[in-house]
């Protein structure tokens, strides 16, 4: 979900929308346009759940979490690690700008194809080419927006094909393009 948006915003342009942050040795902000730097405050600010005007690793973890994103605790240190220039264990505003400025970079020139096969590997964690449904099951349940017992066996009966009990690559991207 949240790569999906980050790809329809990066094409977004509107009026300025106040000062650009400064540009940095290590900053890429000066990729995102004014509607973006704007839009981001905005998250930023959503993200800074104790009003304290840095996201610390766990703000950024839940905030991750209610967009629909299941980060792991290695994912939440190399975001953490990427951003915190100051090494201050938080992330300030500027960060933060830099951080998506640098996921947007990353997402360009992707093509969904790419998406759903980086998608389904960090699913495979065994790295078997296969997901199998009680893991499955488990995700659809209770991450993101939860489906139903009902809305879960009616995607598994839709998604596996072969009815072999697992979702293979194939399978994947056919049913996450629905």
């Amino acid at each position: 979900l949240w790569l999906k948006a980050l790809r329809r915003r990066r094409g977004s342009q509107s009026p300025t929308l106040g000062p650009r942050p400064e540009r940095t040795r290590r900053s890429m902000t000066f990729r995102l346009t004014e509607a973006q730097i704007e839009e981001y405050r905005q998250q930023f600010k959503i993200f800074d759940i104790d009003g304290s005007g840095a996201v610390s690793r766990k703000e950024l973890g839940t905030a991750l979490r209610n967009l629909g994103a299941n980060p792991t605790e290695a994912d939440l240190d190399r975001m953490m690690t990427a951003a915190d220039h100051d090494g201050g264990g938080k992330i300030g505003c500027q960060e933060f700008l830099d951080l998506m400025a640098k996921m947007d970079a990353e997402m360009e020139g992707l093509t969904e194809d790419d998406i759903l096969r980086e998608a389904f590997k960090i699913l495979d964690r065994e790295g078997k080419g296969e997901l199998q449904w009680s893991q499955l099951r488990e995700m659809l349940m209770t991450r993101g927006d939860p489906l139903t017992e009902q809305q879960v066996n009616e995607f598994m009966d839709m998604a596996d094909r072969d009815a072999d009990g697992s979702l293979d690559a194939k399978e994947f991207r056919r049913v996450m393009r629905m």
